[in-house]
């Protein structure tokens, strides 16, 4: 029986997307943990997604509440620092508390908009805390931009470090890249990288560092700075966390698939053609009886628009135009089937196909 073949299938495609078939939510989603657009009071305060962020209130010392201003960013606003402040201040901005809640130790990844104005300078403008880092709040996890790096490191209850680092003086001046870092304990991927940093959805570097603790601090600052001319240095904007170790951070490829004939027949084959896809790579033609839906797959990076995806015959390595095919016989008893059909490769997927069987 078809189904029972499609089934067996779907043994293959759980492996190779690491025993999990979907990382979803009750919004539809893959996986996202948080989503704050950073573009007025009213945003950061109401996250889009996830747990609401707040500003840093109290204080006392060399710790002082920062205040903002929000600037034309990428979608919208970001947010940046703007008042005046002493040498050696350690200026908090926007809070995220309940770490342990909302943040899980073993995997996860961070990912942001990020705006240099000019390169850190100590006891002027010393550190860049995209998300908390050197002198911030305690968070055991921190993204920040310091001289001479940019830098990402979780430590939990373990001593302060950067597993991951890029030059900050190889980041543009007055211009928004894309910034991200993403962690697993267990190894990316199934590498033995277990920390990586990446600058608009290229990879800069790893580490394969796995002594890092299980427990966070309470709160993350968030676009928080240090010292006296802090005000209008750097800008965030879109900042989002998710559940797991994210390799890619920017909208899929889009390949082409298409079904002949369309409507399935039963009893007959269906052929189906994927085009533009990426030369000499594993495609993989999914199905679902369950109409449309938000399935992330992990190891490929995607989410495909399947409601319980199954696989529907086994992969096949694309040509070197970035073709790839498959012919299926369609059972004499699915007449009446109602299937949709979706096509994907590593970073990579097709439009959805649905048919009606005749």
């Amino acid at each position: 029986m078809f189904r029972k073949v499609v089934f067996s299938f779907s043994i293959v495609l759980f492996t190779l997307i690491g025993g999990s078939m979907a990382a979803q939510d009750e919004e539809g989603g893959s996986g996202l943990v948080l989503w704050n657009q950073l573009g007025s009071d009213d945003e950061v305060l109401n996250s889009a997604h996830g747990p609401n962020l707040t500003f840093y209130t109290g204080g006392s010392g060399i710790h002082v509440e920062g205040d903002r201003k929000y600037v034309a960013g990428v979608e919208g606003k970001g947010v940046t620092l703007k008042g005046r402040y002493g040498t050696c201040d350690r200026v908090h901005n926007i809070v995220m508390s309940d770490l342990n809640t909302h943040l899980d130790s073993e995997k996860g990844s961070i990912e942001m908009w990020y705006y240099q104005v000019e390169v850190p300078v100590g006891y002027s403008h010393g550190e860049y805390r995209l998300f908390d880092g050197g002198y911030g709040l305690g968070a055991g996890i921190q993204f920040s931009v310091g001289d001479p790096w940019m830098g990402f490191g979780i430590t939990c209850e373990e001593p302060w470090t950067q597993q991951v680092r890029h030059d900050v003086y190889s980041i543009p001046l007055g211009e928004w890249i894309h910034v991200a870092a993403s962690w697993d304990r267990a190894g990316i991927m199934e590498t033995d990288e277990t920390v990586q940093l990446y600058i608009n959805n290229t990879k800069v570097d790893s580490s394969t560092a796995t002594n890092w603790g299980t427990i966070f601090g309470d709160e993350a600052d968030i676009c928080g700075g240090q010292d006296a001319n802090i005000a209008g240095k750097f800008a965030i904007d879109e900042l989002k966390i998710w559940d797991h170790a994210k390799t890619s951070f920017f909208e899929p490829d889009t390949l082409t698939l298409a079904m002949k004939p369309d409507p399935l027949v039963a009893g007959r084959y269906g052929l189906f053609e994927v085009t533009d896809g990426t030369p000499l790579d594993m495609t993989y033609l999914l199905l679902s009886f369950n109409g449309t839906g938000n399935t992330y797959l992990e190891p490929l990076g995607v989410t495909v628009e399947l409601n319980r995806p199954e696989l529907a015959t086994r992969p096949v390595r694309s040509d070197t135009t970035g073709y790839a095919a498959w012919y299926l016989l369609i059972p004499p008893g699915a007449a009446g089937w109602n299937i949709w059909f979706q096509a994907c490769q590593v970073g990579a997927v097709s439009n959805v196909v649905a048919t009606q069987v005749q």
